[in-house]
This record gives C-alpha cells, sequence and structure tokens, in this order.
C-alpha cells in the first residue's frame, strides 16, 4: 500500500478512537495540508528571482476562518472519495458544529510547521557541508528549491515520504548551479538519516504497541 495511503488511514483509526469521526477525517486532513501551505509560503521568498511564486502564498490564504469549511470540503472531495468506508456522511451545518474554530487563523499549528520544515533543512543543510562548503552555498536559492521539492514530494500519492520524487525534482531544479554527483550523495544522506530519526521517534509506540502487549 502507498505510504501515504496508509499514513492517512492509520491516522483516521488512531484519531477516531480519541474523538468523533468528523474530526478525525478532517484533523487528518488538514494537517499535511499545513505542511504544504508552510512549505510553498516559505518557498515563495523566491519572488527575489521569479515573480510568479508570489501564486505559492495562495494555500495559506484559504486557512483562515473565513474559507477553512470550504477548504475541509475540497480536501474531503479530493482525498477520501475513494475511501467511502472512513467518509463520514455530514452536511454542512453538521461540519459546522462538530469542527469549531476557535481563531481566525491556525497561528500555533502553523508555527509548528514552520519548525517541523526548518529542522528538515537545517538536517539538510549539515548534510550538505559533509561535501561542500557551506559558505560558498547560496542557503535562500538552496531554502527555495528544498521546499518546492519537499512539497512536490509531499503531494505525490504513491511515494512513501515522497522517496524519490523529492530528490529527482531537487537535483532538476538546482540544475548544473552545484556538482550532481555531490548533491545526489548528499540527498541519499539526507534520506537514510530522516527515515532512522522517524524510527526513532515512533520506536517508543512500537514497542508499546507490539512489544510489551505481547
Amino acid at each position: 500500500m502507498p505510504g501515504s495511503v496508509w499514513h492517512f488511514i492509520e491516522r483516521f483509526n488512531f484519531l477516531k478512537k480519541k474523538t468523533n469521526k468528523n474530526i478525525a477525517l478532517y484533523g487528518t486532513l488538514i494537517e499535511p495540508y499545513l505542511m504544504l501551505s508552510v512549505s510553498l509560503l516559505i518557498s515563495s521568498i523566491g519572488v527575489i528571482f521569479n515573480p510568479f511564486l508570489i501564486l505559492l502564498l495562495l494555500p495559506t490564504f484559504f486557512l483562515n476562518k473565513r474559507f477553512i469549511y470550504f477548504l475541509l470540503k475540497i480536501l474531503k472531495s479530493f482525498k477520501v472519495k475513494q475511501y467511502d468506508f472512513i467518509s463520514p456522511e455530514s452536511s454542512n451545518s453538521e461540519l459546522y458544529s462538530s469542527i469549531k474554530c476557535e481563531s481566525f487563523f491556525p497561528l500555533r499549528a502553523f508555527l509548528i510547521e514552520v519548525f517541523f520544515i526548518g529542522s528538515k533543512f537545517l538536517a539538510f543543510l549539515f548534510c550538505l557541508n559533509i561535501f561542500l562548503d557551506i559558505s560558498q552555498i547560496n542557503i535562500s536559492l538552496m531554502l527555495i528549491i528544498f521546499c518546492i521539492s519537499w512539497s512536490i514530494g509531499l503531494i505525490v500519492p504513491a511515494a512513501p515520504g515522497g522517496a524519490g520524487v523529492f530528490e529527482t525534482f531537487f537535483l532538476l531544479f538546482i540544475g548544473n548551479a552545484y556538482p550532481q554527483n555531490l548533491m545526489l550523495e548528499t540527498l541519499i544522506y539526507f534520506r537514510v538519516i530522516s527515515t532512522v530519526a522517524d524510527l526513532l521517534l515512533s520506536s517508543p509506540f512500537i514497542f508499546k504497541k507490539y512489544i510489551f502487549k505481547n
């Protein structure tokens, strides 16, 4: 099963035990959209290179309270139309009553996602510094390419964690600005370290659910 599908269903099943089905579904839908919005917002600093990148601000615009319910409906129609067994049949009034927005904009969640993506980019720079002198690197350009490539890897449904997709687009966008062989080695290091970090962070849950339980 593709990684993003497995992720989606597992998160939904976990949240459903803690809350109602609507919150479980829409909470699972909005989290990757938050990550995408933050990543594209950071990428929009590339407007200094290309004015059309200002359009990358649009996903963040739809996170405000006036548009969030419309956004949730759109996300549901795109993501769960093939998963009818987890999609609650809810009218607009039921959606509004079961999910109440307490603030105009989800600032706290947004800042957490900024920290999350920022930490990933910092880890990437550490990997890059193994092969290249970091003082000779255009950090802003590298950040823009990293975020756009990571965003594409996030939305491709068949790639677990964007594996392969992120790396391919990163190499495509970076072009000949830096040696491709060194970029490829950096991406491999980054992918391995990211995967190991995910496994380490999830290990308490794995031990609790599968080992200590038996």
